[in-house]
């Protein structure tokens, strides 16, 4: 075998590799190349890699008419470069010409670049989703918004449908279940439904959530999801952390018989079920504080005004700042009695200000009512008050 084949060029004879060299030199490269004619873009030659990479590439062949549709767009188009996909591997290509009469195109496999930029993206998405998450759960101290929030923020990141469901009072749950593109629906479930849905009595419990592979779909009763939902193909039930004890239970479904839930989006939902959870605790906590605090008031606001004989009473209580509607100034009258036909009118104003002044005024208020059911004169209520 000849190493060299004689060419003239230029008017003086030159030694060019031989075929078979030539193809052992590109065989020994590790990088895919394609050699093509440039008169009719034939495939000349296909090295060991691009063999490996693209299995059908044969020598004899149009460049146009192989496996690739990128190659042939690229061909037809007179483009230098083109990306495709191929046997689940994404390919990049270069041309670059090799004299007159040929030119290579250089494959590359960037299948580990795409991979490393689409988890890059997915991770961004998730952190943007949780930061906005964290957002619009704290702008809020009304435990009905929280709930509505934590549905919206699931269904357009995690599932088709979602449905939160509170601990049971008076032995109902309340519950909140929102599909995409559809309206917030709220209800109450009975106790004994909730063992109808899988996952769901243990996601109350507080217990860690099943991974959703192990939950049968085709369990899931008629009335959680709205008629014409569609089929359910995966389906995650996760609880929402509170306070010492469990918020509710968030519950996502995706359509499609294909559906899943990877260990990643499981992951990212039960993250996002904490920060939810922990949102509506806190609402929950607010409210009943509120609620509290409202009872406490009203027995410490002024009494309203009885209407004696003879006599026309109006009072008005105007608070010093409207977050603070008690305080250490107060007015009551007291009726006639059994004894005393007289009404006895006390204004007063306590040392300090706000809820300790308040309180002093409650007991000041209660010690001259029962003062009065013992028929003491305004002097005697005084005199007692003060000692």
């Amino acid at each position: 075998m000849t190493a060299h084949t004689p060419v003239t060029t230029g008017g003086r004879s030159i030694d060019a590799p031989a075929p078979a060299l030539l193809r052992a030199a590109l065989d020994a490269a590790s990088e895919a190349v394609i050699l093509c004619g440039s008169a009719d873009d034939t495939i000349l030659l296909v090295n060991a890699a691009a063999a490996a990479l693209v299995p059908g590439l044969a020598a004899g062949t149009a460049a146009g008419a192989g496996p690739l549709p990128g190659l042939a767009g690229a061909v037809a188009s007179g483009a230098d470069s083109f990306t495709d996909e191929f046997g689940g591997r994404h390919l990049a290509g270069r041309r670059r010409a090799l004299g007159d009469d040929h030119y290579g195109w250089y494959l590359r496999d960037r299948t580990e670049e795409v991979m490393r930029a689409e988890a890059l993206s997915a991770e961004r998405a998730r952190t943007a989703f949780l930061a906005e998450a964290g957002r619009r759960l704290s702008a809020s101290l009304h435990q009905g918004r929280c709930v509505r929030t934590t549905a919206e923020l699931a269904v357009a990141n995690l599932a088709d449908a979602a449905v939160v469901v509170l601990p049971a009072h008076h032995r109902q749950h309340m519950f909140l279940r929102l599909v995409t593109a559809g309206r917030p629906d709220e209800g109450r479930l009975r106790e004994r439904l909730i063992g109808e849905v899988p996952g769901l009595t243990e996601a109350l419990g507080g217990f860690p959530p099943i991974p959703s592979r192990w939950l049968d779909a085709g369990q899931v009763p008629a009335w959680l999801l709205p008629e014409g939902f569609g089929e359910i193909g995966a389906l995650l039930v996760t609880p929402l952390p509170g306070n010492a004890e469990p918020a509710g239970a968030l519950i996502l479904a995706r359509r499609g018989r294909q559906a899943e839930f990877s260990p990643s989006d499981e992951i990212l939902a039960r993250i996002f079920a904490a920060r939810a959870g922990a949102a509506i605790s806190a609402a929950g906590l607010y409210r009943e504080q509120v609620d509290t605090t409202a009872v406490l008031q009203a027995d410490l606001l002024p009494p309203e005004l009885p209407q004696p004989d003879g006599i026309e009473l109006i009072g008005s209580y105007q608070a010093a700042r409207d977050a603070q509607r008690i305080g250490g100034d107060f007015y009551d009258v007291f009726g006639p009695t059994e004894q005393s036909p007289d009404t006895v009118i006390a204004l007063g104003d306590v040392c300090g200000k706000g809820p300790e002044a308040a309180v002093l005024t409650g007991k000041v208020r209660q010690t001259l009512r029962a003062l009065r059911l013992v028929d003491a004169s305004p002097v005697d209520m005084l005199q007692v008050l003060n000692q």
